[in-house]
């Protein structure tokens, strides 16, 4: 690029302006997610001296704009234009997630009771941290489609597997009518302006707090209208009892570089301790300067201040807002000239809205909580054969290869949460995605088997018990009068045994005797006598 674009003095001297757009994700995914990120501050050096520079993004707090000072190596001179990133036509929520997460249950809102038709439903978009989270929550939200509105891409996924071709076409059909809701990962974000989206949903915490305004600008570009950003996290991390888990999307993209490209975690540390040079000293065919070192530490003192005010933001007594705007300091920075529209709400803690949260009855054969102790046992049983399968085929790899680049600790989470056998190929290859499965994947099936003989499945996941209808008095006199020595066994009353109970008080023991029977006929408590059991 340099020698065919840069250097040509046609080119070069046509310049007026270096633009980097989206600015935070140099600091953010400068480092293994997108390497050349972290680099873009060479440029500086490869133009000519005194070209202007500007950086934006609609996310830039205080740590990464002293990041990308430093990587540009911008001078004192730079004037900063800073306005306001609080968008007070988009609502801020945190919901809880009530049902087993891998049924997606707690989605089902997102198709409103009693829809009979694909427009009833409003566009939105739901993200997630993950591409198979993405492609499995479709995959559910299909299956709470009444039959008669199942119809191709009504319910879609999209992330950066997906071909250009199909993007292109999700893309106009989610603007024109065709996708009312699509699972998607962070590939639709930046460069995508859907405006059709009210609605935006993010499925666990995302991984920094840029992040999380990112999506949540997706709602309502439209600034007249109004939208609602939607975070679902655990009821314990709401409560403030349990930390909130921050998932590391950098690290999950390198794992599968891994898998991928056959890269060991060694060359990935190696790769990121490599020290800066300057801009001045940098060899241009053999691109050895990187600033990887100088990012990994802006990296952490940023991931440092996102786990804080993501915790403050799903855990807030007060304001959800107020900690956004803390967060990016808006308070000293000029406000968007855009009016406020009618009935616009600021967040679920200062202005609540009633929300129907769906009892969602689980199919039979999914769990509803699969229990603990015989999920640790599973992944305690993985985790030693994996170490095993290591030191079986890569005796002497040294550290060029660990365990964990066998079978990562996700997928073994995701194995042994199953609460169904995975006994084929093809069941193996619908819960993870694991490069190794040609080469190992019956040697972990045969593992797993093993695993399943030490527990006993109908004692771990029992389906509910059958629902015991209420005879009714009406149906119990007419079983009396079918069958006369019937009703005066239940109708008479043993003078002998009665009298010590309730002696001198004949009719009031037949009552007693004939309340119990009704007594006894009535369901028991628990599942079963929900709703109109109890009544």
């Amino acid at each position: 690029f340099h020698r065919d674009v840069l250097s040509v003095p046609t080119y070069a001297n046509s310049l007026i302006n270096l633009v980097i757009d989206e600015g935070h994700c140099c600091t953010e995914w400068g480092g293994s997610f997108r390497p050349d990120y972290a680099t873009l501050g060479l440029l500086r050096g490869r133009i000519r001296t005194g070209l202007a520079v500007t950086i934006v993004s609609a996310t830039l707090p205080l740590e990464i704009n002293k990041d990308l000072v430093d990587k540009f190596r911008l001078s004192n001179t730079t004037v900063f234009i800073e306005m306001s990133n609080n968008r007070p036509n988009v609502a801020l929520s945190v919901r809880p997630i009530l049902h087993p997460a891998e049924t997606f249950s707690d989605l089902r809102f997102t198709i409103p009771r009693g829809a009979t038709a694909l427009e009833a439903i409003p566009c939105q978009l739901v993200y997630f941290n993950s591409r198979l989270e993405a492609e499995d929550a479709a995959d559910a939200l299909r299956s709470f489609l009444p039959p008669e509105l199942k119809q191709k891409d009504a319910i879609a996924f999209y992330h950066a597997r997906v071909g250009e071709k199909r993007k292109r076409e999700l893309e106009a059909k989610l603007s024109g009518g065709g996708v009312w809701i699509l699972c998607c990962t962070d590939a639709v974000g930046m460069g995508c302006d859907i405006r059709s989206a009210r609605t935006v949903i993010l499925w666990k915490s995302p991984p920094t707090f840029c992040a999380l305004a990112q999506r949540a600008g997706r709602a309502a570009r439209d600034l007249t209208q109004l939208g609602e950003a939607i975070l679902f996290v655990s009821k314990a991390v709401i409560a403030g009892t349990e930390e909130l888990e921050i998932p590391e999307i950098v690290a999950e993209d390198v794992s599968e570089a891994i898998e991928n490209e056959g890269m060991d975690t060694m060359e990935v540390e190696r790769e990121a301790q490599q020290e800066d040079l300057p801009a001045e000293e940098v060899d241009i065919n053999s691109g050895a300067a990187t600033s990887k070192r100088r990012c990994k530490m802006s990296a952490t003192a940023v991931s440092i201040q996102d786990s804080e005010y993501l915790g403050r933001f799903v855990s807030a007594s007060g304001c959800r807002r107020a900690v956004w705007n803390e967060y990016f300091e808006n308070a000293r920075k000029d406000l968007l000239d855009i009016p406020t529209p009618e009935g616009a709400r600021c967040c679920d803690k200062c202005q609540p809205e009633p929300v129907i949260l769906s009892k969602a009855k689980l199919k039979l054969g999914k769990r509803k909580h699969f229990m603990d102790d015989i999920k640790a046992a599973i992944h305690q049983r993985l985790i030693e054969w994996r170490d095993q399968l290591l030191e079986t085929h890569y005796p002497n790899c040294g550290f060029s290869i660990t365990a964990p680049v066998l079978l990562s600790d996700s997928n073994i989470n995701i194995l042994a949460d199953c609460a169904n056998p995975i006994r084929t190929i093809h069941d193996l290859n619908s819960r993870i995605r694991w490069s190794f499965t040609s080469l190992y994947g019956q040697c972990l099936l045969e593992e797993l088997e093993k695993i399943y003989l030490t527990i006993d499945f109908n004692t771990a996941i029992k389906p509910p018990p059958p629902k015991k209808s209420k005879p009714s008095l009406a149906a119990q006199l007419l079983g009396a009068a079918d069958n006369p020595s019937s009703a005066n066994d239940t109708l008479s009353t043993d003078r002998t045994t009665s009298a010590p109970r309730a002696r001198g008080s004949r009719s009031r023991g037949r009552g007693s005797r004939g309340g119990s029977a009704l007594k006894e006929s009535a369901p028991h408590s628990g599942k079963g006598a929900q709703g109109r059991g109890r009544g």
